[in-house]
C-alpha cells in the first residue's frame, strides 16, 4: 500500500494584494518624481494602469503628503482640464529654499543693481563650469548640450527654430516658490543659457500658459 504525504500551503491572499498595491503605488510615485509634472492620462500612457487605479493610488499618496495637485492642463481635444500632479513641496523641503531666499535678500539690500547682476552672471558661469566642450562646435550641438544640462537641473527645457532665432522653452521653474520676490533669478537663467549656447538671448515670456494650460518661460536667441 502506497503512502502519500499531503502538504497544505496556506496562501495569504490579502498580503499579496497589499504588496501589489504598494508596488503599483511606488511605480506611480516614481513616475511623478521622474516627470515632475504629470496628469492621470499621461500616467496611464507611461504605466499601462487604468485611470481608476491611478486615481486610487494618487488619493493615497496625497493623503500621505507625498503628492499634491499644483495646476490644471487642457486636454488634447475635448473635455475638462486635467489636474497636474507633482511631488509634494513638503516632502521635498530641505531648507535650501529658505537659505537661498535669505542670501538673495541680503544681497538685494547691500548690493547695487549692477553688482547684483554681475553676481548672477558669476553664479551662472560657476554652474556651467566645463559643461560645454571647447573648440568649434555647431549651434545645434550647443543647443543639445544646453537642453541636456538644463533638464538635469529640472527645467524641462526644449528648443525650436523660429524666424527670430532659436526659441528655448522652460516648462518648469526650479525657483518658482521664491521667483516672485527675486526676479534676479530670471536674469541668472538668462546668463546660464547664454553661457551654454554661446550667443545672446532675451527672455520673452515669464510663467505664461501654453495651449495645454501649462506654465512656461521662453527665451529667444539673437
Amino acid at each position: 500500500m502506497q503512502k502519500y504525504i499531503c502538504i497544505i500551503v496556506k496562501y495569504d491572499y490579502n498580503m499579496t494584494v497589499d504588496t501589489m498595491e504598494i508596488t503599483s503605488r511606488q511605480r506611480v510615485f516614481e513616475a511623478i518624481r521622474k516627470h515632475q509634472l504629470i496628469t492621470v492620462s499621461e500616467l496611464n500612457l507611461f504605466l499601462d494602469m487604468t485611470p481608476a487605479n491611478i486615481r486610487h493610488h494618487l488619493s493615497v499618496l496625497r493623503s500621505d503628503g507625498l503628492v499634491e495637485e499644483i495646476d490644471s492642463r487642457k486636454r488634447m481635444g475635448r473635455g475638462r482640464p486635467e489636474t497636474v500632479y507633482a511631488v509634494s513641496r513638503v516632502f521635498k523641503e530641505d531648507g535650501l529654499g529658505n537659505l537661498i531666499e535669505g542670501i538673495l535678500g541680503v544681497w538685494g539690500s547691500c548690493l547695487s543693481p549692477e553688482d547684483l547682476n554681475q553676481n548672477m552672471q558669476a553664479i551662472a558661469r560657476h554652474l556651467v563650469g566645463n559643461v560645454v566642450e571647447g573648440g568649434n562646435i555647431t549651434i545645434n550641438k550647443r543647443l543639445a548640450v544646453c537642453m541636456g544640462y538644463l533638464n538635469k537641473l529640472h527645467y524641462q527645457a526644449q528648443w525650436e527654430a523660429s524666424h527670430s532665432g532659436p526659441r528655448i522653452k522652460l516648462g518648469n521653474c526650479p525657483y518658482r516658490k521664491i521667483i516672485g520676490h527675486h526676479p534676479e533669478l530670471c536674469r541668472m537663467d538668462n546668463f546660464l543659457i547664454e553661457e551654454l549656447v554661446g550667443f545672446k538671448i532675451s527672455q520673452v515670456s515669464k510663467l505664461e500658459r501654453d495651449e495645454r494650460g501649462s506654465l512656461y518661460c521662453s527665451f529667444i536667441g539673437h
